[in-house]
């Protein structure tokens, strides 16, 4: 039972394009700016800015591209959230087969970002290609990081996600935040950046298409965790490791 799990799991596609990820880590140069988290955290003054980008999946635009406009937003502005920072700015790129097939993929990236209050400032727009493709990026600061970087053996682990919502009818997603209340959703993602500058947490890794074995293995990576076993324990700690998915 657990040997067929495993294999299942190893041809998943989503820990499949997790894994797409060591491409680029392969190709960039060494940086002072570490390559494998959420974000990459610029350092800036007494804090950081955080870069972040997430493509869509041609699939899920196609099918629905309102959600898929929405999620685009969402996942970004989790994405800063994750590593402890409040979300300034997106920007979007659309490359559509014709104008009008972009309308309902404005509109759910318009919504989000209503509903998080976070702007889109700009982009690229192109409505005269084969496909449809979208894409968006998302600056963010902060003043503390929560990372992957950060994870050592031993560390408590903490997995946090929000209930109230449903299952999405055609996707495996967890729809939390499309009919939920604007001021609630903007107040669990400052819960992150709050946790982050009171030193409650400093390690974690944002639960993403890898799903939580994904998310683990990932957050197992950096160098300082190596090969270790995880114990998942629920209780407050005051030097809390988590991950968290929103």
């Amino acid at each position: 039972m657990l040997a067929s799990l495993v294999a299942e799991l190893r041809q998943s596609l989503s820990l499949l394009h997790k894994q797409d990820i060591q491409t680029a880590a392969q190709a960039l140069p060494a940086s002072p700016i570490a390559v494998g988290d959420d974000c990459a955290a610029i350092p800036d003054g007494d804090g950081y800015l955080l870069l972040a980008a997430e493509g869509m999946s041609p699939q899920f635009l196609e099918t629905d591209p309102w959600f898929a406009g929405w999620s685009a937003v969402m996942v970004n502005l989790s994405d800063v959230a994750a590593m402890g920072g409040r979300a300034i700015a997106v920007v979007d790129t659309i490359w559509s087969k014709s104008s009008q097939e972009t309308g309902e993929i404005w509109a759910g990236m318009q919504a989000a970002a209503q509903a998080y209050n976070v702007p889109i400032v700009g982009g690229h727009t192109n409505c005269h290609s084969p496909y449809n493709a979208l894409s968006v990026a998302i600056l963010g600061r902060a003043t503390h990081l929560i990372t992957s970087f950060n994870a050592q053996p031993g560390d408590r682990l903490l997995m946090v996600a929000d209930f109230q919502g449903k299952p999405h009818a055609t996707y495996a997603f967890w729809d939390a935040a499309t009919t939920a209340d604007p001021v609630r959703l903007r107040s669990h993602l400052s819960i992150l950046p709050y946790v982050a500058e009171t030193g409650l947490c400093d390690a974690g890794k944002d639960i993403s298409m890898g799903g939580i074995v994904g998310t683990l293995l990932m957050l197992l990576e950096p160098p300082a965790v190596g090969r270790c076993w995880i114990s998942i324990e629920f209780p407050a700690h005051p030097r809390c490791r988590w991950s968290g998915g929103w």
